[in-house]
C-alpha cells in the first residue's frame, strides 16, 4: 500500500530558494542493500517509511525526515547518477558516506531533531580520513559531496598535483540512509 503525499516545500519564496517535491510511500522499501535497522530511506524522489519509524520518539523521526529530505534537496541521487555516467566506474556506499556527513553536519544546529547515535559528522569524517581539522561551519563552506567522494576514493592512484592523504581503517559511517 503506498500513501502519496506530495507537496512542494520552498523556505524563503523572496530569495528564490530552491522548491522540493516530496513523495511519501508507507510501502515497505525492498531494496536489500538498505540495512534492516533504517527506519527512513530515500531514492532521490520518493520517501519509504519501516514500520519501525513510528516506534521512533518525535525528534528522532524529525531528524530522519530532515536527513532524507535534505538528501533529496540536494539531489543527492541525481548527483551520484551523473558522477556515474561522467567517470564510469563509481562507489555508491562512499558517495552515500560523503552525503550522509554532509547532511548530518548540516543538521546538527537543529535543537528540534534528533540524529541516530554514531550519526557521522562531516569534520569527524575530515579528521578520521584526510587529517583536516575544520570547524562545522567551515567544513560545509569547503566540501560537497563529490568533492569528498574525490579526495577519500582510494581506488584510484592520484595524478597530477593531487595529494596522496593518508587513510585510517575502520567503520566511517553510522546508519547510513
Amino acid at each position: 500500500m503506498a500513501l502519496e503525499v506530495s507537496g512542494v516545500y520552498r523556505p524563503d519564496n523572496l530569495s528564490g530558494s530552491t522548491a522540493v517535491r516530496v513523495t511519501v510511500s508507507t510501502s515497505v522499501n525492498t531494496d536489500v542493500s538498505t540495512p534492516a535497522s533504517t527506519p527512513i530511506t530515500t531514492d532521490g524522489h520518493t520517501l519509504r517509511y519501516a514500520p519501525a519509524f513510528e516506534k521512533l520518539p518525535l525528534p528522532l523521526q524529525a531528524g530522519w525526515v530532515a536527513h532524507e529530505v535534505l538528501h533529496i534537496a540536494l539531489r543527492h541521487a541525481q548527483r551520484f547518477a551523473d558522477m556515474q555516467q561522467h567517470q564510469g566506474d563509481a562507489d555508491l556506499a562512499l558517495f552515500n558516506t560523503c552525503a550522509d556527513a554532509i547532511v548530518n553536519s548540516t543538521l546538527t544546529h537543529l535543537p528540534w531533531l534528533q540524529l541516530p547515535a554514531g550519526a557521522l559528522m562531516l569534520e569527524t569524517l575530515l579528521a578520521r580520513v584526510l587529517g583536516l581539522d575544520l570547524a562545522p561551519e567551515a567544513a560545509l563552506a569547503a566540501w560537497d559531496a563529490e568533492r569528498l567522494y574525490r579526495a577519500i576514493d582510494d581506488r584510484r592512484v592520484p595524478t597530477g598535483n593531487a595529494r596522496n592523504h593518508d587513510r585510517q581503517g575502520g567503520d566511517m559511517a553510522a546508519p547510513a540512509t
